[in-house]
């Protein structure tokens, strides 16, 4: 993790949006729910992403890894539920089998 003055450069993104997987490692890492925002020109960017505890913070600015490029700016307006990274990476494509069985 690499930080630049008040932003937080954070790639180890887990599944929600276009953030890389990560292998699962032997260390127990947990995971936050968190609601991030951006302003842009054009008006604000709301997010849902699941980010590394340590990084969770309310209030706190984050550099994204997103689409390959690093995207500064956003900022943590809520902090939600709290999951391990094992149960993470088994839960992350669950909408998927739910979208399957309820479509017509």
């Amino acid at each position: 993790m690499a930080v630049r003055s008040a932003v937080t450069r954070l790639s180890e993104m887990i599944p929600g949006g276009s953030s890389p997987l990560l292998p699962i490692k032997e260390s127990k890492m947990f995971y936050k729910q968190c609601k991030l925002i951006k302003k842009t020109d054009k008006g604000m960017i709301q997010d849902v992403r699941w980010i590394p505890e340590k990084y969770a913070k309310r209030n706190s600015i984050l550099e994204l890894h997103i689409n390959g490029e690093w995207d500064d700016g956003w900022k943590v307006m809520s902090v939600g539920n709290r999951m391990e990274d094992k149960n993470l990476l088994e839960r992350s494509r669950d909408h998927t089998k739910q979208r399957k069985a309820s479509d017509i």
